[in-house]
């Protein structure tokens, strides 16, 4: 199935992983395929993560099955080394900053968490 991903001029699989660390890598590449337009919105979500983030994480993508709804969504999960109350307090900054702000249809898509080291 990863051939077929990189036919797709509109993804760039190789910066997809300069910027992120994938977890089951062909899972991601799969649901992309089906999902490409979400390419643009993982680019600038990055961007935005580090600006809120900077050095103190690692930033990880993986596809999750949501279990209110049944269906697949792409997690970015931010893996950092800060304290909880400073993490949740930079996550709840990007997601009134930007995140809401983004487009319904990707938000239904992509999940951004926490994860602590």
């Amino acid at each position: 199935m990863i051939s077929e991903a990189i036919e797709l001029p509109s993804l760039d699989l190789r910066g997809l992983k300069q910027l992120y660390v994938l977890r089951r890598e062909e899972e991601v590449y799969d649901f992309l395929i089906n999902d490409y337009f979400l390419f643009s919105f993982l680019s600038e979500a990055y961007d935005k993560i580090n600006k809120y983030f900077e050095d103190s994480s690692k930033v990880f993508l993986e596809v999750v099955t949501d279990p209110e709804i049944e269906d697949e969504e792409l997690l970015i999960s931010i893996h950092t080394n800060l304290r909880p109350d400073e993490a949740f307090n930079r996550l709840s900054r990007l997601d009134k900053e930007w995140w809401l702000n983004t487009p319904t249809y990707a938000r239904k898509k992509i999940c951004i968490d926490l994860d602590f080291k």
